[in-house]
Order: structure tokens, then sequence, then C-alpha cells
């Protein structure tokens, strides 16, 4: 049986919808400290920058990108709309592959976000 040592990462790329009211710079300095957490557990070296590409305001962009990838039973019961996108911040993951699953639930508790799996 072959075990895997290191992180287990998504499939491919993510993006999360925070809902809280933290400001950007907020959840940025929050990102440093669960990343930093996350490679003193797992001694790794991974870095803000490699793991997420910089939070920001949801724009109409944002809504034509994820609005491809919600289902209608995802999340709420109900379709995201455009206004839930533009009106919240969008945190994208770097590139595939480089948010390790289990920081998946940290992100979402910390941020009140919704995970939007992308592929």
């Amino acid at each position: 049986m072959k075990i895997r040592t290191g992180f287990v990462s998504n499939s491919s790329s993510s993006s999360f919808i925070c809902t809280t009211c933290l400001s950007l710079n907020e959840i940025n300095e929050k990102l440093s400290i669960i990343i930093d957490f996350y490679n003193t557990l797992f001694n790794t070296s991974l870095t803000v920058g490699g793991v997420f590409a910089d939070a920001k305001h949801g724009s109409k962009e944002d809504w034509e990108i994820l609005k491809e990838y919600i289902d209608d039973d995802d999340y709420w019961n109900d379709p995201l709309k455009e206004s839930e996108i533009m009106n919240n911040i969008i945190i994208y993951s770097a590139d595939d592959n480089t948010v390790p699953y289990s920081l998946v639930p940290i992100i979402n508790e910390c941020f009140d976000a919704i995970n939007i799996h992308m592929g």
C-alpha cells in the first residue's frame, strides 16, 4: 500500500466567496497567520502568494467566471446571484492544486466563506 506524505491538495483551482465583514487588509493578515500556522503544524514552507491570489472585492468579471461553477443545489439551496459575488470579497487559489485540502474548512470558517470548486 502506498502512503502519501506531505499535503493533499484540491484536484484543481478553488475560489472562496467571503461573506465576512472583515476588510481586505484583515483578510490578508489572517491568511498570513493561517499559512504560518499550517507551516508550523506540517513542517512546510508555503507562502500566502503561493497558495492564494490576492484577495479582492468581487466584480462583474468574477461573476462571469464563477457562475459557470455554481450549481443550483450548491450553497444556500439557491443559485448565487450576481450581487452576492459583487458585494463580497473573493479569494482565488494561486493556481491549480495550491490550496491544501485541510485549509478549505479553515478558510470557510474564518471568513464565513463559501468554497467554489473550479473544475
